[in-house]
């Protein structure tokens, strides 16, 4: 990741900033960004094949490291009590809207 600015919070990144990304067990892809206040490094997951974009948090307990750790932010509010589940090639992922 190649961040423009620091800040005190963490790397601002700007829209044309290239993010590696990796193959997620065959499911999607990985990217490590920083999310919250402060900010936290963390693994995303995109589905290429839908409109799903999963960040693995302290809720999880089948999850790869970093992940947010929702009760350390300030910013992070739950904003769902509906489980969503959404079925990939060999695994589910299930989650709220955060």
């Amino acid at each position: 990741m190649r961040a423009n600015k620091k800040m005190a919070h963490g790397p601002v990144v700007e829209a044309d900033t290239l993010i590696p990304v990796a193959n997620y067990l065959g499911a999607g892809l990985i990217a490590y960004l920083y999310v919250g206040t402060p900010a936290q490094k963390v693994t995303i997951v995109f589905d290429s094949g839908s409109d799903w974009t999963s960040l693995e948090t302290d809720m999880c307990s089948n999850c790869y490291a970093p992940v947010f750790k929702t009760k350390n932010s300030t910013t992070y509010s739950n904003s769902s009590t509906k489980l969503y589940s959404l079925r990939y090639n060999n695994m589910t992922l299930n989650g709220y809207v955060g």
